[in-house]
């Protein structure tokens, strides 16, 4: 589930963006056996609330300030830098 709601307008020229996500973990049998057999570790279903606030310039150009706060494999693709 993916839900957004942007161009929030805020002041001149200025919009928020507010989003959510989560994400249920979906298991075949298989995998829910090898979860504690075979070295596997549990699935667990995983959320992310972010938001951002873009200022846009008279003469072009916009400055863009996010904030995302998640848990766990969402938050983990957070470390990459090419993410």
């Amino acid at each position: 589930l993916d839900v957004r709601y942007k161009e929030i307008p805020l002041w001149d020229k200025a919009s928020l963006m507010v989003s959510g996500r989560y994400v249920a973990a979906n298991q075949s049998s298989s995998e829910k056996y090898k979860e504690g057999n075979e070295g596997y570790y549990p699935w667990k279903d995983t959320w992310m609330a972010g938001t951002s606030l873009t200022q846009k310039f008279a003469n072009g150009g916009f400055n863009e300030f996010s904030f995302s706060l998640a848990n766990n494999s969402i938050a983990s693709s957070f470390s990459r830098y090419a993410g």
